[in-house]
């Protein structure tokens, strides 16, 4: 709790719990200066001396909590980083690796060790560090000697972070070699993305294969980064504007407003902001700097009737940014909706555009009666292979009720994992696969008092009390997520390896209901 809501007034005690007799306690002391670190508040003195003394302690959970509050420093501390990244724990190394990253430090050998780890999370936190924001040109280079043909996560990563450094040579050989010898459409479409970065036509993006919601996310990427011939991106623009996929719609509005024109622009964005789809709309708000006096009255008035809490709260959060006329009205529908999210985010734009609105007064609804007593995990049939989830219904009532509902009526059956962030986490159930769908209901937040571990299975949302039918499981800890949002069970450590393997697209053939 200290972490997330104190700070350096409370180093005194931060700083005996770091020297405490109890693993714990000091595991807890550590993970606490990291979130401080993360809220960018300045970590006193003392407080990092005795973080520093926990680099060596015999307890994993503490050296481990020792690399995540020396990591997430902007500086320093780097000869201790280096060692840790030696650990015979791969979620130290992996953290080492990651703080080691973000301060642009670590020696070419370091990075070579973690790149041959057998651990997956350690080779992605290499691959990360050497494309950074600080990567040298010699980093760069090793990085892209690293990649190759193979589909996994570590690649992937690599041919994704190398995307912004076409222009190296050694990265642009990398694509080009990657991609003569790549049997995996996403890898080989990956690497022609790069490609057209670097200077070759679209033409080679377009014909790479897999999925062709992929080909279109990674064709608007390109072009909106500034990249292409005018005529390729005029045709590509139509063949996705009407398009019945919600992912090609939604490629279609960056791509249509990256088309040099300011009137199609306008049109492209007044037609995507009343489209029926959440994720074609949010694709729009991408795009609003400069918008036409005709998108902002579609701002206001898809704002004025929405009912979903997450675009509501995107589009109201839009206005309080812009100011747009009748933007008031907007706000006041806002502040009167039924769902408390939306009413925090009216309130929020009514700030913004200098209204004076009184808070809320909190309110706490008590969970109903588990009715859940024979429902005890579920297993998640993938095309990659089966995991449980081992439900803790007295955690959360509401969301695991919700959950196997959705399950025991075949909600899940042939979606697809929409999300994957390598060494942190993957998240289903959402039908549309945008990030943007659910069921259609909105269900109370169940915060705990739960760590969140590898294994770990929580609910996604967009705001306090906005979760519906999407689900993560963690591929690693994350103290930032302790005690915001709702945890709904756990995988066991045998299954884990099945979560590990899952890549976006991978099918959810069903999930089943085990009492």
């Amino acid at each position: 709790a200290l972490g997330a809501v104190g700070g350096p007034e409370q180093a005194a005690v931060v700083e005996r719990a770091l020297a405490d007799d109890d693993a714990g306690v000091r595991a807890a002391a550590g993970r606490t200066v990291g979130m401080w670190a993360r809220r960018k508040l300045a970590v006193p003195p003392g407080a990092r001396a005795a973080l520093r003394k926990l680099a060596g302690d015999g307890d994993a959970e503490v050296r481990y909590a020792a690399a995540y509050g020396m990591a997430l420093q902007p500086d320093g501390d780097e000869d201790l980083l280096a060692g840790l990244a030696g650990d015979a724990d791969a979620e130290v190394r992996a953290m080492a690796l990651r703080g080691l990253g973000a301060r642009g430090a670590g020696s070419p050998d370091l990075w070579a060790r973690g790149l041959a780890d057998a651990n997956i999370w350690v080779k992605v936190e290499a691959v990360r560090a050497l494309t950074g924001a600080k990567a040298t040109p010699a980093q760069l280079a090793q990085a892209a000697a690293f990649v190759g043909p193979e589909p996994s996560h570590a690649v992937r990563e690599a041919l994704t972070r190398l995307q912004a450094h076409a222009a190296d040579p050694a990265v642009r050989a990398a694509f080009e070699r990657v991609g003569a010898a790549a049997t995996d459409a996403t890898v080989r479409c990956l690497a022609a993305a790069g490609g057209a970065r670097g200077g070759a036509p679209l033409a080679v993006l377009e014909g790479c294969g897999g999925p062709e919601w992929a080909r279109a996310q990674l064709l608007a990427q390109v072009i909106a980064d500034g990249h292409g011939a005018a005529d390729a991106k005029l045709r590509l623009w139509r063949a996705f504007a009407d398009a019945r996929d919600v992912r090609l719609r939604a490629a279609s509005v960056h791509i249509g407003v990256k088309l040099g024109d300011p009137a199609i622009a306008s049109s492209v964005l007044e037609h995507a902001i009343d489209d029926r789809s959440s994720a074609v709309v949010e694709a729009a708000l991408e795009h609003l700097d400069g918008a036409s006096e005709d998108v902002l009255a579609a701002l206001v008035a898809r704002a004025t009737e929405e009912t979903d809490p997450e675009l509501a709260g995107g589009l109201l959060e839009e206005i309080g940014k812009r100011k747009p006329p009748g933007g008031e009205r907007a706000v006041a529908r806002g502040l009167a909706a039924k769902n408390p999210a939306i009413r925090a985010a009216a309130r929020a734009a009514a700030k913004a555009m200098g209204q004076t609105v009184p808070d809320e007064p909190a309110t706490v609804q008590a969970p109903p009666a588990d009715p859940l007593v024979r429902a005890r995990r579920l297993r998640v049939d993938t095309s990659r292979g089966s995991f449980t989830i081992e439900l803790v219904p007295s955690l959360a009532s509401w969301n695991v009720s919700h959950i196997v509902a959705l399950a025991r009526r075949g909600f899940y059956d042939g979606t697809v994992c929409h999300r994957v962030v390598p060494d942190f986490v993957v998240q289903c159930g959402d039908p549309t696969a945008t990030g943007s769908g659910g069921s259609g209901v909105s269900i109370p937040a169940e915060p705990s008092a739960e760590r969140y571990v590898r294994g770990t299975a929580g609910i996604a949302d967009a705001g306090k009390d906005t979760g519906d039918s999407q689900w993560f499981v963690m591929h690693s800890p994350a103290p930032h997520l302790e005690g915001r949002y709702t945890v709904i069970g756990h995988v066991p450590a045998a299954d884990q390896r099945v979560v590990d393997a899952l890549q976006v697209g991978d099918t959810i053939d069903r999930v089943v209901v085990e009492e």
